[in-house]
Order: C-alpha cells, then structure tokens, then sequence
C-alpha cells in the first residue's frame, strides 16, 4: 500500500498543488507557514472525510480555503497493486460532502470502497489513524484504543465485539451512575421516612402530655372564676371607705397645692429682696449687653489684629511714602538722562560731519597731488594740497569733542544704574508691602497698596474700640446682676431674662397663691374633714383587693391563652400521629426498593468487571511482539542496548524503564527523550498491527525536540524503516533532513 501523487484544489492556505510521492521516503523541507501540517491533514481527509463531532467541525472550519474555491482535491493510492483515485469535496456540513473512488486502470468509478475508505483499508478508525499511522507535530504519545486493540490481536472475526466494547463500558458504566444515583435517592427517602416515623413517634408523647396539661388548665381556669367572685364582692363592702378615702385625698391635695404656691412666693420675694427692678433699668442694661455682644463679635472677627502695634502700622506707611517717592526720583534722574541722550546725539551728528570733512581733505590732497604731474602751474597744485591739509587740521580739532561724548555715555550709564537700584528697591518695599498685607487680607489683590493700608489700620482700630466697649460696658453689668446672683459668668443674656421671668412669675404666683386658700376655704365648707378623719379604715385596700382580682384575670387569660395553643398543639400532633401507619408502609416499600437496586448495581459491576479482565487477557497477547519491534528500534537509536532490554509496554501501551531496579514512567524523562522512545513505540506497534500489507507512514517534524545528536540517529531509523514502509516525512529545517 503507497501514495502516488495527489492534487489539491483548495485546502487551506494551498490552493491548485500537484504533489508526488517517492516509493520509499518522500521529504517536504519548507519554511514555517509554508502548509506541511495542512498536506499532512489534507492526506488523512481524503482517506477518512469530516464527521459531524465538534472536534471534526472545529477542523472542516480551520482548513476552509483562504481564497474561496472548491475545498478539497485528490490522491492516488496503490491497495494490493491495483491504483486507485480518491476525489473528496467538502461543503460546510457533511451533507455538502462528495466522495469519488476511480480505478486509474480502467477510469471508470468504482465501488470496491465507499467513502469510509481509510476504514475499510487499514481495519482502523479516523482516532487510531491518527495514534499509529499519522504522526501530527508535537503528539507522537502512543494512546491504545478498541480499534487498535483488535488490530493487535488479529482478533477480525469479533472485531465488531472489540469496537463496541468501548460502547458497551460506557452504557454499562453510565447505568451502573444511574442506579447508584437511584440508590443514593432511595436511602435518602428511608432516611427521610424514618425521620418523619420517629416524629410520629415523638409526636405520640407529646400528644398524650398536652392532653394532661389542657385538663388541668380547665380545673385551674375554674377555680379562678370562684376567687374573683368573692373578691369582687369585698370591693363592693370597700367602695365606701373607698369614697371617704378620696376625699381626704383631695383635701391633702389641695392643701398641697396651697404649700406649694405659699413656697414660690416666698422664693419671689427672696430672690427681689432689694426690690423689684424697673423696665428702664432692665432696658439699660440690655443695651449694655447688647453693646458688648457686638464688640466681642468684632473682636472674634479681626482676631488677627490682636498682635498688630500703632508702630508697626506707621512704619509700613512710611515705607510706601518711601515707596511712592521713588517715583519722583525715578522722574528726575529719567529727565537728566533724557538730556544726556540729547546731547550724546548732537554728537553723533558732528561725528558723521567729521567723517564727511576727512574724505574731502583726502580728495583735496590727492587732486592736488595729481595735478603737480598734469598742471604745469605747480603753484595751485601747492594751494589745494595745503588746503586739503587744513581741512584734515580743522578735523583733527574737531577729534577733541570726543572726550566729551565718552563723559556723556558714562553719565546716562551712571542714570541707568540709579534707575536700576532705586527700581529694585522699590519692588523690595513693594514685596515687604505685599507680605505685610497678607497677614490680614485672606487674598491680595492687586490694587492701591496704600487704601489697603488705611483699611487694616482702620480694623485695627475697631478691634482696640471694641476691646474698650468691653471693659467700660462689662462692669456695670456684672454689678447690675450680682444684687440678684452670686455667680457670673459672661453669657449676660440668661441672667437678664431670668429676671424678666421672675417679674412674670410674680404677678402669677401671687394670683395662684390666693386662688389655692380659697380653694382650700371652700372644700372644708363642703366636708367635714375632722369627722371624715375618725372613721376607721377597713383591714384590706380596695386598690390591693383590685390588683388581686386583677393578678387573678391575667392568670385566668393566660390559661384561656395557653388552652387555645395547647389545643393547636393538640390537633397537630393529632395530624402527624396518624401519618405513621402510612409512613412505615412507605418505609418497607422503599428498602425493598434499594434492596432490588443494590442488586442490579452488583450485577452491572461484577459484568464491567468480567469485560475488563476478558479484553486485558485478550490485549496481553500482543504485548510480546510489540516489545521486540520496541527494542528493535530503541537499538537502532541508542549507543546503550541495555536501555532496550529495560524498555517495555503495557496493555494500554504506557512505555516503562527499569532504573536501578525500579521501573519508571517514559513521562519522567526529558522531552527529546520521550519523543525518540515515542516514535520507537509507534514503529513497534504498526509493525504489529500491519504484519501482511504495509501501509505508508505521515511523519509531521516529530522531531523538534530532539538534539542534534539525537536527530541524526532518528534520521537513520527513518531511512531504515523507509526499506519497508512508504514514508512521507515533513519538516521546517535542514539539521531534521
């Protein structure tokens, strides 16, 4: 069985590709991103299609062509040497799949294989392809499954039997959760069940002891009813000496509320022993306090003066008058240097004529010179040069004004300077102003520095006014107010209106005074209180007679209270009592119920029990081989055969070294390591599974992890097994070639 040649249409990033493949090792070295996983996927899709699993789906989505088209192709196999050709198309869902098998020798379509072809060739399933045959990049971990274990032990004739094994676990597995689930419920209704029969049972006690209580609460309510009759027939003896009791009790009240007005006006009287002011007087005095009341609000608010002097005030005026005479001098110096600019420029002016007048003596000189040579009358030629001579004299006079103009420069400079200082001094005071008015203005705004001045002056003198205000107004009022208090403090205000109440009070006390001894006059005309007074009172109070009746009814109501939620008490413990002959009916239904479903898990258990021991005993028979072609080729890859003779495989082909006599998973080892004994095991177990007709081998760089050195002798073992397998190997690298 080998490739041949295959054409892709659209599958992925590849799109309209011819592809041809050696009998014996075919190699795709391609730089990353080139397509090679998307080839090795494009070879498995065209022997085993798409499913309809989620996984299958996520793939038929990955590999959609990039550029639209038709997504899929071809591939030409060789199966018991006759060819074949293989044409899949894919649509988005498997019902848009379309499968062509042609005989290349006839061209014609055939049937001898339907689109489960890569079933139908290799005995395995799309899963086991992909664990034996197909190597995917970075997943070259052998993994057993039911169509790789019929494989191994050749057992075709129950293939059907090894396939739906897996089916059969998960069933059996699925049922046996279900009815523990089921039996888990059950014991939680015994559980429940017998809950309720034990507060059936509780509930029996307790209905038997409220029936007891409500009895004796009836005798009890009963005799209630008899102690209240006899007592309110004693109240009724006591309502006389009850009547003459609250008469006397009225008097005593009206006598004390005489005490008391006589008391009140005595403490009026008391209080106003130096005599009772006048409304003037108290008007006065309100002022006063008024008057001080608003010094302290002034003072509490220019607090900030307190620390402020009539000296410092004046000397920050004398530094702004400073400040503002700067100006003027500032003025007067900017006037004389205006003049010196003035006569700095008058200069100026003679200097460009000093200029003009030495070009002309040049000129003078040399047309004179030059005439000597051209003019025979050397006479005139003498005249100009002498008098070019004189102009330059003239200029070289003039040269003496210089000095001048130098002293005028230093003065203005001199002028600046004094400007420079004086402004600099200026913005000093100006700041030591600033900083001043900061104290006592919350935000300095830029404004005139000098009525900023008189106004913090100016709270400085309402704040010394007010302390002033204070000490004059402060002792009239304290001696005012001590001819009626001892103590004083400052809150003035309480003091006075205390004293306006106590004027009200007066009139008031007085007026309610004679209205209680006339009260008082008037009751005794009305009662004899002398011969009220004889009468003797009877052994028991009404009052203590009515709260007895009273004690008695508030018992009497509880009782009737607690008969009512006894007797609720009664008919619900009645309600739970009769459930009980149901509830153990129910009781002995369901744990013959759990009973059956204990059984049936039992059974479902010891049947997974016997299957997984028959498929282990079936599986071990495979094991023998597959451990030779394992050591076969761990040989061929590693220096030390003795690692080979330590190497084994389970039954669900985890490979094991022995290590110092202990055998240790392939997992603990490094990552190049497990792949080279991964592709070992790989080898090992198609040459188990394919021993007549051997299929070709996907090889997707499964070497990566590998070093150098590891990597040149995983070359070698592809070379070797490419003598008897048709190998398409892709890889990304040359030091993997």
């Amino acid at each position: 069985m080998r490739l041949l040649r295959g054409y892709i249409e659209n599958f992925g990033k590849i799109c309209k590709k011819e592809i041809e493949f050696e009998n014996n090792l075919t190699i795709f070295k391609e730089e990353n991103g080139w397509g090679k996983t998307t080839l090795s996927v494009f070879i498995k899709s065209m022997l085993y299609g798409f499913d309809k699993s989620t996984t299958e789906k996520a793939e038929r989505q990955k590999y959609m062509p990039w550029n639209g088209g038709k997504y899929g192709g071809n591939i030409d196999l060789e199966i018991k040497g006759i060819q074949y050709r293989i044409e899949r198309f894919f649509g988005d869902t498997p019902k848009g799949d379309t499968f062509t098998l042609i005989n290349l020798e006839t061209n014609k379509e055939v049937n001898t294989y339907t689109e489960k072809i890569g079933e139908e060739i290799f005995k395995i399933n799309k899963e086991s392809f992909t664990k034996s045959i197909f190597v995917p990049q970075q997943e070259i971990k052998v993994q057993i499954s039911n169509d790789l274990t019929t494989k191994l032990t050749n057992l075709d004739t129950i293939q059907d039997d090894m396939n739906r094994y897996g089916e059969a676990q998960k069933r059996l597995l699925k049922k046996s959760e279900q009815l523990k689930k089921e039996i888990k419920n059950k014991e939680i209704e015994i559980k429940e069940t017998n809950i309720k029969i034990e507060r059936c049972e509780e509930a029996e006690k307790n209905l038997t002891m409220y029936e007891k209580e409500y009895k004796n609460m009836q005798e009890e309510n009963e005799r209630g009813k008899e102690e209240i009759e006899q007592l309110e027939e004693k109240i009724k003896r006591a309502n006389e000496q009850r009547l003459r009791e609250e008469i006397i009790k009225q008097y005593e009240k009206i006598k004390e509320i005489e005490e008391d007005r006589k008391k009140s006006e005595q403490e009026i009287k008391e209080f106003f022993q130096n005599g009772i002011p006048q409304k003037e007087e108290i008007a006065e005095v309100e002022r006063k306090v008024m008057l001080v009341n608003k010094a302290k609000e002034e003072i509490k608010e220019k607090i900030i003066y307190q620390f402020l002097t009539e000296k410092e005030i004046e000397e920050k005026q004398k530094i702004y008058n400073e400040y503002k005479q700067k100006d003027n001098i500032i003025q007067e110096i900017e006037k004389s240097k205006k003049q010196k600019e003035n006569e700095k420029q008058s200069l100026k002016q003679n200097k460009n004529y000093k200029i003009i007048l030495i070009i002309i003596s040049i000129l003078i000189i040399l047309s004179g010179i030059i005439s000597i040579f051209f003019i025979k009358q050397k006479i005139i030629s003498s005249i100009i040069i002498v008098v070019g001579i004189l102009i330059l004299f003239i200029q070289r006079k003039l040269n003496s004004k210089n000095k001048k103009e130098n002293k005028i420069i230093n003065e203005i400079k001199r002028y600046e300077s004094q400007i420079a200082e004086i402004k600099e001094k200026k913005e000093e005071q100006k700041n030591d102003l600033i900083q001043y008015i900061c104290k006592y203005e919350k935000k300095y705004i830029d404004e005139d520095i000098y009525e900023i001045l008189l106004r913090i002056k100016l709270n400085y003198n309402n704040y010394k006014n007010s302390q002033v205000i204070i000490e004059e107004n402060k002792l009239n009022i304290e001696e005012y107010l001590q001819r009626y208090f001892k103590i004083i403090v400052e809150d003035y205000g309480k003091y006075l209106d205390e004293i306006k109440i106590k004027i009200q009070d007066n009139e008031r006390i007085k007026e309610e005074y004679q209205k209680a001894q006339y009260d008082t006059h008037k009751f005794l005309e009305q009662h004899n209180i002398k011969e009220i007074e004889k009468i003797q009172p009877i052994e028991e109070k009404i009052e203590d007679i009515e709260e007895s009746i009273q004690k008695i009814k508030n018992k009497i109501n509880i009782v009737i209270q607690n008969m009512a939620s006894t007797n609720k008490k009664i008919d619900e413990f009645s309600t739970i009592v009769d459930e009980k002959p149901e509830l153990e009916t129910d009781l002995e239904e369901y744990e013959e119920q759990k009973t059956e479903l204990e059984r049936r898990k039992n059974i479902l258990d010891k049947t997974m029990e016997i299957l997984e021991k028959a498929k282990e005993k079936l599986s071990a028979n495979y094991l023998q081989s597959m451990n030779l072609n394992l050591n076969k080729y761990i040989k061929i890859l590693s220096e030390n055969s003795n690692i080979a003779d330590k190497t084994t495989i389970d039954i669900d082909l985890n490979t094991n070294i022995e290590v110092n006599g202990e055998k240790k998973s392939i997992e603990i080892f490094s990552a190049g390591y497990k792949d080279l004994v991964g592709i070992c095991t790989r080898l090992a177990l198609i040459d188990s599974i394919f021993e007549d007709e051997k299929p070709f081998l996907i090889l997707d760089d499964p070497f990566v992890n590998l070093d150098e050195e590891k990597i040149e002798k995983a070359i070698s073992l592809i070379k070797a097994i490419s003598k008897t397998y048709q190998v398409i190997y892709f890889t990304c690298h040359e030091s993997r070639v």
